[in-house]
């Protein structure tokens, strides 16, 4: 679709009330991503590869053997060496390429390679995965938990709220206040979709987050007691698992929240001892 911009101001025509007609993407543009998204896709298909239906974000390569997966600008490829080499060769040619360095058994192989800020790390028995531990480390700082103080459990069950809390409840945090809440926040949610440990405690925080008040940072300082404890978890993907089907688990407290009395569910879903979502 067409797009128009604002002329900047040393340009005769800005004082004429013109507009400037893009004839190229910008950056930041929501065609932009269309538009990248499109040639990419278009790139990738051309040499083989077919686009998946439940991801797009998501290429195979069945000749080669290759699987892609594309988040914005990052390509992550799982294949055979002179398979990744082909791959590589033909989009230095198209694109200017950042390698992050190739995970493998080799001698000349990485051993831990950064996949979209995600540790992963290639052993004898098979892969560890975490999430980055900077995330938990700057939540503990922002907390200034005093050193012996941690948790068990990264949160709990709300309690019934008590009148004293209930006067609490109504003094909201400030705008700085309340601006470091939702920062931190977001951290825990970033982290939370790599450490099934800590998602309950998250949401938790999370229903404060358009809102919050001074009741709701003991949560928040709670789940900094626990990453003083507990600051990294690893998944361990072994080589030798098989598996014939995928387990799925679930289960739920119905009006578990005791104050809001909402519903809180959860579920686990695995491939043999592998942990997937």
């Amino acid at each position: 679709e067409p797009t128009y911009v604002a002329l900047p101001l040393e340009l005769p025509g800005h004082a004429k009330g013109m507009s400037g007609f893009l004839l190229e993407h910008m950056c930041g543009t929501r065609a932009a991503a269309d538009g990248w998204q499109q040639e990419y896709s278009s790139f990738l298909k051309s040499i083989g590869f077919v686009q998946g239906v439940a991801s797009p974000c998501i290429f195979v390569q069945n000749e080669k053997n290759i699987s892609t997966s594309v988040h914005g600008d990052d390509f992550t490829s799982v294949g055979a060496k002179c398979d990744l080499d082909w791959l590589e060769t033909l989009m230095e040619a198209k694109y200017e390429l950042r390698k992050g360095g190739r995970l493998g058994p080799g001698k000349d192989d990485a051993k831990e390679i950064l996949v979209l800020n995600r540790v992963i790390r290639y052993t004898e028995h098979g892969l560890e995965y975490e999430a980055d531990p900077r995330h938990a480390e700057k939540i503990v700082a922002s907390m200034d938990i005093q050193e012996g103080k941690s948790a068990v459990t990264a949160g709990a069950t709300p309690a019934k709220n008590s009148e004293a809390e209930q006067k609490e409840d109504e003094e909201k945090m400030g705008p700085s206040e309340a601006s470091n809440f939702r920062s931190l926040s977001a951290r825990a949610n970033y982290l939370a979709a790599d450490r099934p440990d800590m998602q309950f405690a998250f949401k938790e925080c999370a229903k404060a987050m358009s809102n919050p008040s001074f009741v709701d940072l003991p949560k928040m300082k709670r789940l900094a007691r626990y990453f003083t404890d507990k600051p990294r978890l690893q998944h361990t993907f072994d080589f030798g698992m098989s598996a014939e089907n995928i387990q799925a688990q679930s289960d739920s407290d119905w009006a578990g929240d005791r104050v809001t009395r909402k519903s809180i569910s959860g579920g686990v879903i695995r491939l043999g001892s592998h942990l997937i979502k």
